[in-house]
């Protein structure tokens, strides 16, 4: 899995294209509801999905009798292998399941059932996961710049037009923190590293910024 903060819609093609529901349509649907749901972290699914037919559409998904955790989250053994390693860091694993009960909302999904919950989990899994990384590309590679390579030209300059060129160019540990600070993230010397929360939140709103400028090049 990647560590980047790459766009959601090819995260959630990477993440959930291997998925066999019994239907290409099925599959499809799958990605697309990942790619509402990486868009919009920590939200409910209203949040997610603000048009009723979709809302409506996402609802039916999660309620359908071939939608399950093992074939969201993969059945093989190279898929389950692939899943595992995510817990190779077991000083995480803490931090990953807060992630996962409040970070990534499954809380506030607003479903009740558990077979309505159960994809919905095996999808938020994978966006707490990612949460989780990008929070540690910082710490381990904080003067590269892989992130801001998946970035792209126009959110770079979002950022640069809300906080300002960086000191040292778009590095790992600079892109982070400004993404975060977008978030909430004040960014002292004595506040230390950003969180996967207000990182999330920060790229949640840059998510908003970047269509506001998509709908404008389109009037």
């Amino acid at each position: 899995m990647s560590p980047h903060l790459t766009p959601p819609a090819q995260w959630a093609q990477a993440e959930f294209g291997f998925a066999q529901l019994g239907d290409q349509r099925r599959n499809q649907r799958l990605v697309n509801i990942a790619e509402h749901l990486a868009a919009s972290p920590g939200g409910t699914l209203p949040q997610a999905f603000p048009h009723w037919a979709e809302l409506k559409a996402a609802c039916r998904f999660f309620g359908q009798r071939g939608v399950t955790f093992e074939r969201v989250a993969g059945e093989t053994g190279a898929q389950a292998q692939r899943v595992v390693g995510y817990y190779t860091a077991r000083r995480w694993i803490e931090e990953y399941h807060k992630a996962l009960k409040s970070g990534a909302g499954v809380e506030a999904s607003q479903l009740a059932r558990a077979d309505r919950l159960e994809p919905l989990i095996a999808v938020r899994a994978v966006v707490a996961v990612r949460l989780l990384s990008t929070k540690l590309l910082a710490r381990s590679r904080p003067e590269s710049g892989e992130a801001a390579a998946s970035f792209g030209p126009t959110l770079l300059a979002l950022l640069e037009q809300k906080l300002g060129p960086p000191k040292g160019g778009w590095t790992n540990q600079n892109l982070i923190r400004a993404v975060a600070r977008v978030g909430g993230f004040i960014g002292r010397k004595s506040d230390g590293q950003p969180g996967w929360q207000t990182i999330w939140r920060g790229w949640q709103r840059l998510m908003w910024m970047r269509e506001g400028v998509e709908t404008l090049q389109r009037t």
